[in-house]
């Protein structure tokens, strides 16, 4: 296994132009980042974002979940809350490339999302926008772990907002069930105070679920 890549939003990117999403145009920084998740996507890999409150993580998790779908994997976006699911599906409705996706939520029975009819409980989407403890509550149904792996074998790519919120060890069964099967996954969480500004650790090993 090799090392894990840094990347830090200090260092210089010749590549990295601006992205759009309706009126937001990114910062640079954003541009750099999204970059590196893209081509960890492209290959497989799976990594981390660390990056502070406030510095467009969401716009983040959008990009990714567009750049999945230019590479024909469908995406899984997992939540700790159903307000943050709402938040980041606003964004990504706003994405041209995911306008016409098909779309799929892991929600409460009484919870809903959107002003159109809801396709719930299924992987078999381009999009899909869970709870944590949505799939987590599903672990011991056969079904749902054969759905697993066969999103997993589609090179399905799992974008986690708010990592640190996860419930690690039951979110770790969802993430091995998908990486064994070929799949990858992308976590955005606020770095430790004393860490720097942004970055992102990209690692081709299966991914796993862990507190810090």
């Amino acid at each position: 296994m090799t090392a894990p890549h840094c990347l830090n939003d200090t260092q210089p990117s010749s590549s990295a132009t601006a992205r759009t999403m309706g009126e937001h145009t990114s910062e640079l920084y954003q541009a750099r980042i999204a970059n590196s998740v893209e081509g960890a996507i492209q290959t497989g890999r799976s990594g981390v974002v660390l990056a502070p409150t406030g510095s467009g993580k969401s716009f983040l998790v959008a990009f990714a979940s567009e750049d999945a779908l230019r590479h024909k994997k469908p995406v899984l976006i997992l939540h700790p809350d159903i307000s943050l699911l709402r938040q980041n599906y606003a964004q990504i409705r706003r994405l041209p490339a995911l306008e016409a996706a098909r779309t799929a939520f892991f929600v409460a029975k009484n919870e809903t999302v959107g002003d159109g009819p809801m396709l719930r409980d299924t992987l078999d989407a381009d999009v899909i926008a869970a709870i944590n403890m949505s799939l987590v509550n599903k672990l011991d149904d056969g079904h749902f772990l054969n759905a697993l792996e066969r999103f997993g074998k589609r090179g399905g790519v799992v974008v986690i907002d708010e990592g640190q919120k996860a419930a690690a060890d039951e979110l770790a069964r969802v993430l091995s069930r998908i990486a064994l099967a070929g799949g990858s996954a992308a976590s955005s969480s606020p770095p430790h105070p004393s860490g720097p500004t942004a970055r992102i650790r990209l690692s081709p090993s299966a991914p796993t679920a862990s507190r810090t």
